[in-house]
């Protein structure tokens, strides 16, 4: 019998059968879950674009005001809900 239908029993006609009516899960896209968390509220939290490199030309206030995070916007979290079915951690 193969690895992949271990746990199921051979029934009539060689048939093999397991759950029935068993769901497909949805997938998490994975790049928005490493870069997005979800808050108690539901809103999603992400981190503010320019801070990796290139900072020698940014003022200190730029700098200091892209320190804090930010929250995606209403229409971009009815977008990105989908691709993140469960949430995140």
């Amino acid at each position: 019998m193969d690895s992949r239908f271990r746990g199921m029993t051979m029934g009539l006609k060689g048939k093999y059968y397991g759950k029935k009516n068993k769901k497909n899960k949805l997938k998490t896209k994975k790049a928005a879950a490493k870069r997005l968390r979800m808050t108690k509220s539901g809103l999603l939290k992400k981190r503010n674009a320019g801070r990796q490199h290139i900072l020698g030309k940014k003022t200190r206030k730029h700098k200091r005001q892209l320190r804090h995070s930010g929250y995606v916007s209403a229409t971009d979290a009815k977008r990105i809900r989908r691709v993140l079915p469960y949430g995140t951690h």
